[in-house]
């Protein structure tokens, strides 16, 4: 976390900005958040943001996004009691959003999969047949019938060799 102090340049904060990698400094004068300062703010307005919006560490993440939504900010210095303890961006979220529906994702994936394989168990039990091996299908069956894993498993009559 990179923070000045309100008696530093524009041109300071935005080469610090600019050395860091970063989009957004966090102003403050004697451990107190007074301001926060961005590239926007750089290029538009030479201004820091004032009054500071700011979130406590345990703030929900959906408060914050909503808050950031609301108040049309990117940046959200996280404070407690003794002062500035991180800072949180809309690419912070963004990224916990992804990672949280591709977890949800693979998540009904894998129940959907294993479902279908149950009721495919248990088809096979009722019908007196037993599960064969897994049969592969070229890309263009599985496309044509909805199918996206490699093989699946059929359900067969054993043969009289198989009893």
């Amino acid at each position: 976390m990179v923070t000045i102090v309100p008696d530093d340049s524009v041109l300071a904060a935005a080469h610090l900005m600019n050395r860091c990698g970063i989009g957004g400094l966090v102003v403050t004068e004697d451990e107190q958040i007074v301001g926060v300062i961005t590239e926007r703010d750089v290029l538009r307005r030479v201004v820091m943001t004032d009054p500071v919006v700011t979130c406590r560490p345990e703030s929900k993440l959906e408060e914050c996004s909503a808050t950031m939504t609301e108040k049309r900010i990117r940046h959200l210095p996280v404070a407690d009691e003794h002062g500035l303890v991180g800072i949180i961006t809309s690419g912070d979220i963004l990224a916990y959003q992804v990672d949280d529906q591709e977890a949800t994702i693979r998540h009904l994936n894998s129940y959907i999969f294993s479902l279908r394989e149950r009721l495919r168990r248990r088809r096979c039990a009722a019908d007196g047949t037993r599960l064969g091996p897994t049969t592969p299908r070229p890309p263009s069956a599985r496309r044509a019938a909805g199918r996206s894993r490699e093989g699946l498993t059929r359900c067969h009559r054993p043969t009289a060799s198989e009893r």
